[in-house]
């Protein structure tokens, strides 16, 4: 649940006009039909969306501040999203699993291209298991 507590008076405007989750679901259904078209994400950017309400929530700590055009923003909000509807879910330990072993080891590439944060291994999100 999103604490608009922690919002300027003018996010919690903003976010009451159109909730903030809206946003994030156009750029997911974006990320969708790229990666159904077969076409690369990694380095991809997306249309900003704005993380200042999503940040509210524990486990979405680690988006980046003011907005979020990267892979990792994408990821963290769907993984967070499933944990939610599925509890039990071992997506996000997929995903971990994928960057680590597949992404991270290829030459000349780094993480980083994704948005992924440098200590994203310590967020509760990517840790712990549900």
């Amino acid at each position: 649940m999103i604490d608009d507590s922690r919002l300027s008076v003018n996010q919690r405007r903003k976010a009451r006009r159109a909730h903030p989750l809206a946003r994030w679901f156009e750029q997911l259904t974006v990320l969708r039909n790229t990666g159904a078209h077969h076409s690369r994400v990694w380095n991809r950017s997306f249309t900003p969306v704005s993380t200042a309400a999503l940040r509210t929530i524990d486990d979405l700590q680690s988006l980046p501040e003011g907005q979020s055009e990267k892979l990792y923003g994408a990821i963290a909000v769907m993984g967070y999203l499933l944990q939610e509807i599925s509890p039990g879910t071992n997506w996000t330990a997929k995903i971990r699993s994928l960057v680590d072993d597949s992404f991270a080891p290829l030459h000349a590439r780094v993480v980083a291209e994704m948005g992924i944060p440098e200590n994203w291994h310590e967020e509760r999100l990517w840790s712990q298991a549900w």
